[in-house]
């Protein structure tokens, strides 16, 4: 079951984490691949093949939601190679500002995995 927000921008599923315990998780409406496709008529078990259909297009959504994930990791690895784009030598406390909070918000994303 979903949950439509107000501002129709999000919807919220019910997942678990890595420990098995529930949680919600929330998505952006243009990241939803759109619901199961509908079927007039199929052999067998409706709901377990609009079950299927979902998790089909759900496991596209993730693979490539993965790669993108890659492509900004690569993207960061990058960065860092290059000093952020700084000069070492006119590193001032504004850049040492600026990496604190790249750090800080890549911990708190490795602490939500």
């Amino acid at each position: 079951m979903t949950t439509n927000n107000n501002d129709n921008t999000t919807q919220t599923f019910p997942s678990f984490d890595r420990k098995g315990r529930p949680v919600n998780v929330t998505v952006p409406t243009d990241e939803i691949q759109g619901p199961a496709p509908k079927v007039e008529r199929i052999d067998g078990d409706l709901e377990s093949f609009v079950r299927t259909q979902s998790q089909r297009k759900a496991l596209d959504k993730f693979v490539s939601t993965v790669g993108e994930i890659d492509d900004l990791l690569s993207t960061i690895k990058s960065a860092t190679d290059d000093h952020f784009g700084f000069n070492p030598d006119a590193i001032n406390w504004g850049h040492v500002g600026n990496v604190v909070e790249i750090r800080r918000r890549l911990a708190e994303i490795v602490s939500s995995l």
